[in-house]
């Protein structure tokens, strides 16, 4: 994955018969194949999708009681990359929460705790 700049915070991998499929957590629903080392892999992208949808809304209905503008973008962030899996996005959101200082209630979500995964890598 990281030869190929994927982040692996967002994904899961599935091997049926010899079959690689990487999915990636987002609302949008997309798909591709490439191939990495003689192998084809099945990149999907719409994993946990109905529920996502869901934090996507409830996300959206939040923006406009952000306290203030770093909560805002954080908010739009989140709402990006809960939307297209680009984990870029959410390292941007993470970027906003940091500026965010002493708020009432602090909000920090997404697929960014590994401590359950033995390498160390999947949220």
């Amino acid at each position: 994955l990281d030869e190929n700049k994927i982040s692996a915070y967002n994904t899961r991998i599935f091997v049926n018969d010899g079959a690689i499929q990487l999915r990636f957590a987002s609302v949008e629903v997309k798909s591709y194949a490439v191939e990495y080392k003689g192998r084809k892999i099945n990149i999907y992208y719409g994993d946990y999708s109905p529920i996502l949808s869901e934090v996507v809304n409830n996300l959206s209905l939040a923006v406009p009681y952000a306290a203030n503008q770093n909560q805002k973008e954080m908010l739009l962030k989140y709402i990006d990359h809960f939307r297209t899996g680009n984990i870029d996005d959410h390292k941007d959101a993470q970027r906003w929460w940091i500026k965010d200082k002493g708020p009432i209630v602090e909000m920090n979500i997404g697929f960014i705790e590994s401590y359950r995964d033995p390498y160390g890598v999947r949220g």
